[in-house]
């Protein structure tokens, strides 16, 4: 229990008062709603339409959806079969004590299950540890080719599967082609395109796994007395040996080892590090010249190692990986499977960049999926790398589909190392929870950053045809990046329903955080004069609402004198208490005055920071556009510039967009240069002028960041949590995202005012946060007089007043209050 007191002086002819007590409580109700759920697979029949955002029960919401989407999908089945590579495909069983050995016996066994007609459910379970590196192969002879229609003799023992790629062979000639359906009871396949031959003999699949049918899980076990070994892997890469040094050549490129082979190489890596990803180049002496790099000649893979160990040292185990034109793990239109804790990589890996050649006539998929309609994919703790389109993702030319993708993890593509949902007819559900974006696009060029080459492309994101169906629901919950040599933009959904009122949002980033790495050597070698800037930045889309986020920036190199760190033009788009920062060093620029900004306009943030640490000495900064007709709303927040030389005359900070009442309200302005005028930040009625604020800066309640002017988002709703999900109550509103006052696990600070009201005393209550109020009064300064109590009340808000009845002329009181 807490306590405060005041004494109210009273003239000589005081008598005493009534103990009667009027209180009036100016009080908030807040009220969260109790969604019900059901069984059923969209997300609304699941747990209904989301709050609004800002409200506590939103959290509730978002949980319940990932909960029940998690325990939709079994990972225990009734029929259950294992596989190890020290398994035998003859002489075993399936069970865990005589395994099955190859990906053709798996594959074989998930055929048998998609003929069955009441087929129970099925889980194939892989040894943690072991490592697959031969495909599963399916194939089927060829009757007849008329136009895009193709007879299979039968019987067939596999159905190929609407929406990927088959390839028909030939004597001397091969061709890959979309399916589009296939009859099992007259055998006939309908292709996307006519073939360009009618010669062809058969048709071919390659993948790790096809599955084909519902109530599958694909998944690890441990053998019994075993420790876990790390997930099973299915990978296209091999190891290498027999490198060459220039001793054994007798050349002079003195830091580059050699491999011969005639193969096509897609790509080399380490097995052990993951994020010492290699970059190709275009000749033997750049290798020479570059740690880290490789190139093919068509008769050698030349490399030079990421570390101090060399290529024949056996410590780091390179690997190369064929160019192929397969995708991995693959999930036919079916509902109801879970693949859980498997490693994919190389999977239709190529060394092309992005569109050149045939690469878009294949995708090459780690993992992909085909859901649609209400059908639902779930993936866990899975992992994939080193693919060509992308990582992971489900795809459709259908409408629908709902993909859940939760601890997984993802990276180093050609087009763009990431996972994607897409459906051509709209409609379809994605939802991220815990994964991870470990890197972009892998790495063409001896200077990694020109062109934005090593920055390109979303680490995960959801997109349609761009018709009228648009995507019905996308949510990335505590998602991340890990810092690493190549890195992509953050999450960038498209195709989203326009989303006016809060309500309405369809697209939620929640909780997830883009870390910029520590730029090394590479970041600071400035490319040619036809290079872009290079930024690390986290992708900001329309439409969507990210809430409690941490996204960092941070400049690689310029290429002249002005650096946008956000450069977009966005609607609807909602920062709700987020934290945006950005770093630079002083020799990112080539021009001594850069110009550095919040290059954006439509930006709606509330109780946000945008923290620019920009150690440049002389600059030109400021928020929002050039243009004047740009519009950014900025209310309860923090815009802060921090280390530029204030002395220097031509260094000028400003706001540089429409700004009036609407737009600007309540914010802490640190570091501004300008406040007057068309860029300035005048209109803002309840502007605060700070010194510097540091990102997550949580100050007292004394604090000029501690404002009683709460703001309302979109003028509608109020927020009621803080960065970690706790009530913010309405006592006194912080600006930035962290709520300063109160601390909630302390007692509740206190405060008596008294002022008069018609000749009577008027006691106005202050508490740091709601709690029980109890108050206390004697009439006399005497410390054996005993203390009369009135309450206890509920304290939801401030002030609370309470009007003393009795006349400030009659007596002398003492009133303290109490509160718990």
């Amino acid at each position: 229990m807490n306590q405060f007191q005041v004494t109210m002086g009273a003239g000589k002819d005081r008598t005493a008062v009534q103990t009667a007590w009027l209180p009036l409580m100016l009080s908030l109700a807040w009220a969260i709603t109790a969604l019900t759920s059901h069984a059923a697979p969209r997300y609304h029949e699941l747990v209904g339409e989301p709050p609004a955002p800002t409200q506590m029960a939103f959290k509730d919401w978002l949980d319940r959806l990932v909960g029940l989407r998690l325990q939709s999908v079994p990972l225990v089945r009734l029929t259950t079969y294992h596989f190890s590579q020290n398994g035998d495909d003859t002489s075993g069983d399936g069970s865990i004590t005589a395994p099955w050995k190859s990906l053709d016996k798996a594959q074989a066994t998930l055929n048998q299950h998609a003929r069955s007609t009441n087929a129970p459910g099925l889980s194939l379970r892989f040894r943690s540890g072991d490592v697959w590196r031969t495909p599963a192969t399916l194939r089927a002879r060829i009757q007849s080719i008329q136009g895009a229609r193709v007879r299979l003799e039968a019987p067939v023992n596999w159905v190929p599967q609407p929406n990927f790629y088959y390839e028909l062979r030939g004597v001397d000639s091969t061709e890959r082609i979309e399916v589009k359906s296939f009859d099992a009871a007259t055998s006939e396949l309908l292709l996307l395109v006519p073939p360009g031959s009618t010669n062809y003999q058969e048709i071919v699949l390659e993948c790790a796994l096809m599955i084909a049918s519902s109530h599958v899980t694909i998944t690890s076990y441990e053998e019994p007395g075993n420790p876990a070994r790390g997930k099973p892997r299915f990978t296209r890469f091999v190891p290498t040996s027999g490198w060459k040094s220039f001793v054994a050549r007798g050349d002079e490129f003195s830091q580059t080892y050699s491999l011969a082979t005639t193969n096509r190489i897609a790509w080399i890596r380490t097995a052990a590090g993951l994020d010492e990803s290699f970059r190709r180049v275009t000749s033997v002496s750049e290798v020479d010249e570059n740690p880290g790099t490789w190139f093919w000649d068509g008769t050698n893979v030349w490399a030079r190692e990421w570390l101090d160990t060399p290529m024949n040292g056996g410590l780091n185990g390179y690997e190369v990986v064929l160019e192929n034109r397969w995708d991995g793990i693959c999930v036919a239109d079916v509902d109801d499977v879970r693949i859980d804790g498997m490693v994919v990589d190389g999977w239709g890996m190529t060394a092309q960049r992005n569109g050149i050649g045939d690469q878009r006539q294949y995708t090459g998929y780690g993992f992909r999926g085909a859901a649609s309609g209400t059908n639902h994919l779930l993936f866990t703790h899975c992992e994939s790398y080193y693919n060509n389109r992308h990582c992971m993702g489900n795809v459709t030319a259908a409408a629908g589909g709902i993909w859940t993708a939760a601890w997984c993890s993802w990276g180093y593509c050609v087009e763009g190392g990431s996972a994607v949902s897409y459906a051509w007819g709209g409609r379809n559900e994605a939802l991220f929870y815990e994964c991870v974006n470990r890197a972009g696009s892998v790495q063409h060029g001896a200077k990694p950053y020109s062109g934005n080459l090593a920055l390109s492309g979303y680490s995960h994101h959801a997109h349609t045809s761009g018709g009228t169906n648009k995507v019905a629901l996308f949510i990335s919950y505590r998602c991340h990046n890990v810092p690493s040599p190549t890195m992509a933009g953050h999450c960038g959904p498209v195709d989203l329903p326009s989303a006016n009122d809060l309500l309405a949002c369809r697209s939620f980033v929640v909780e997830d955080a883009f870390r910029a790495r520590t730029p090394n050597a590479f970041d600071r070698t400035k490319p040619s004069s036809t290079d872009g800037a290079g930024l690390l930045r986290p992708g900001l889309v329309s439409d969507t609402t990210y809430i409690n986020c941490r996204f960092e920036h941070a400049l690689l190199w310029a290429n002249g004198n002005w650096a946008p760190i956000l450069d977009g033009n966005y609607i609807n788009t909602r920062l709700i208490n987020c934290v945006l920062t950005y770093t630079s060093l002083a020799d990112d620029f080539y021009l001594s005055i850069p110009n550095v900004a919040w290059e954006a306009t439509g930006l709606n943030a509330y109780n946000c920071h945008f923290d620019a640490n920009l150690q440049t000495g002389r600059t030109l900064g400021y928020m929002g556009k050039a243009n004047l007709l740009s519009r950014n709303l900025f209310k309860n927040s923090i815009l802060s510039f921090r280390g530029v030389d204030y002395s220097d005359s031509l260094t000028s900070i400003r706001m540089r967009c429409l700004n009036d009442a609407t737009l600007l309200a309540n914010n802490c302005y640190s570091g501004f240069t300008l406040r007057t005028g068309t860029d300035g930040y005048d209109a803002d009625p309840w502007a605060v002028e700070g010194s510097d604020v540091a990102p997550g800066t949580r100050p007292e309640a004394a604090s000029a960041l501690a404002s009683v002017h709460q703001q309302l988002i979109d003028d509608l709703y109020p927020l009621e949590y803080d960065l970690v999900w706790r009530n913010r109550y309405p006592v006194r509103t912080a600006i930035g995202p962290v709520e300063a006052w109160p601390d909630l696990n302390l007692p509740p600070a206190l405060r008596v005012d008294i002022r008069q009201m018609g000749g009577f005393p008027l006691i106005s209550v202050h508490a740091s946060r709601p709690c029980k109020i109890w108050l206390e009064f004697r009439t006399n300064l005497s410390e054996s007089s005993p203390w009369e109590q009135v309450g206890p009340f509920d304290f939801n808000t401030s002030p609370m007043l309470f009007v003393d009845p009795t006349s400030m002329t009659n007596g002398a009181r003492t009133y303290r209050v109490r509160g718990q």
